[in-house]
Formats: C-alpha cells, structure tokens, sequence
C-alpha cells in the first residue's frame, strides 16, 4: 500500500484533515513502514457506510417488496 491510497481513503470518509497531514505525521514519528495494516480497515469502513447508505435508501424507497435476481 502506498500513501496515495490511504490518503485517498481517508478523503472518501471525509477525514480531509488526516488526510491532509499524513506525510507530516509519518515524517515526524519516521514511520516509514507499509500502510496495508491501516488501509485495510479504511476500506471495510468504506464498504460498510456504502452498504448502509444502499440500506437506508432501499428502506426510504418503501418498496412494496424487495426482488433480487436470485427470487426470479
């Protein structure tokens, strides 16, 4: 993983400011190592709010029922 995406991540959950000072914190605790143990959890939040987001819009859609392609 490198920066660019964890500071891509961090941006998709509107944390703009951690974003933003990624580089300075690294450089400050010189903390060169591998990002994969924090993008991981960056992209489960990122699929969670999006399957919530998907949730709540079904839910307020008040669908009379709800057909998947798997029920046809």
């Amino acid at each position: 993983m490198n920066i660019e995406t964890v500071r891509s991540q961090l941006k998709t959950l509107k944390l703009h400011t951690a974003a933003t000072e990624l580089q300075e914190v690294l450089e400050q605790h010189k903390k060169a190592v591998s990002l994969s143990w924090i993008s991981d959890p960056l992209e489960r939040e990122i699929d969670s709010r999006r399957e919530r987001a998907l949730m709540t819009r079904i839910k307020k859609a008040n669908f009379p029922g709800i057909t998947t392609l798997f029920d046809l």
